[in-house]
């Protein structure tokens, strides 16, 4: 029986991933993260305001994702009553 040769098979030797780890954000786009509604939104931002940017003075705002997240902590609540939630739901 004849031997068959070896295939070589290339490896992998690195994976490279570009990803923005924290990106800008347009307000549209904070609306849908936070899904809170655009109105509602500009509502709390002009009652708490976060760190904004506009680079050269025109075109949209921008805001940091890590910006959103730290403005956002100011509502966490640490547990969630089920039963207070459906009957404000249902107010």
């Amino acid at each position: 029986m004849k031997a068959r040769p070896i295939r070589v098979i290339p490896a992998i030797d690195a994976v490279r991933l570009d990803v923005q780890l924290d990106p800008w954000l347009k307000l549209a786009a904070v609306a849908s993260y936070t899904s809170i509604s655009r109105h509602r939104l500009l509502d709390l931002l002009r009652a708490h305001p976060i760190p904004t940017f506009r680079p050269g003075g025109r075109g949209p705002f921008l805001v940091r994702l890590s910006d959103v997240d730290r403005w956002m902590e100011q509502w966490r609540v640490s547990t969630v009553d089920v039963d207070a939630s459906v009957d404000a739901f249902a107010r």
